[in-house]
């Protein structure tokens, strides 16, 4: 019923909730249960942005707008950052980069943030040169979780552990595990 009037209007609205945890708990309040009933539609589950790398380049763009381009570097140090801030950061990290621009065209590997560039050096010639911390294999035990939760998918357990999968695939193999066990 519109204030003033008297007679009731019909409206067709969408209502969109937005929590960290649809099931509530000690550490996550999440959504009321009875609210996730009334919403009606199944919730849609939007992983951060670290699990999904292959999001930073389109949100980077948009929040750079077109007059703009990124220099290689400084990309790629955008790709390798983890995000723990997700989307929010990755746009204030852009208008930052903006800033220190100093309005260029191009936005330089300088212009970003210490904590995005840590991760990319610049060598000879300028080619762009990835580090990344090395990391210690994990342990049979965990291997074979990981295999039994995606049902012997060596792809899925690649994504999982970020890896390659020649290199989940040797692990394999040397463990001996016999992955018709896990597939169902």
């Amino acid at each position: 019923m519109p204030l003033g009037g008297r007679e009731p209007r019909r409206l067709d609205v969408r209502v969109i909730g937005a929590t960290a945890s649809l099931t509530p708990g000690p550490q996550a309040p999440g959504l009321r249960r009875d609210l996730v009933a009334r919403f009606g539609a199944a919730p849609v589950v939007l992983p951060p942005l670290r699990e999904r790398r292959e999001d930073v380049g389109t949100l980077a763009g948009y929040f750079l707008g077109q007059a703009r381009s990124w220099e290689t570097a400084a990309f790629f140090a955008l790709c390798l950052h983890d995000w723990p801030k997700n989307v929010r950061e990755l746009e204030n990290v852009v208008c930052e980069a903006v800033l220190h621009s100093e309005g260029r065209r191009e936005i330089r590997l300088e212009d970003l943030p210490q904590a995005v560039r840590e991760r990319v050096t610049v060598g000879q010639h300028d080619r762009v040169v990835r580090r990344r911390p090395p990391r210690a294999r994990p342990e049979n035990a965990e291997i074979q979780a990981l295999l039994d939760r995606h049902q012997g998918n060596i792809a899925e357990v690649t994504r999982e552990l970020d890896r390659q999968w020649a290199v989940v695939w040797r692990w394999v193999q040397k463990s001996g595990f016999n992955l018709d066990k896990y597939r169902r």
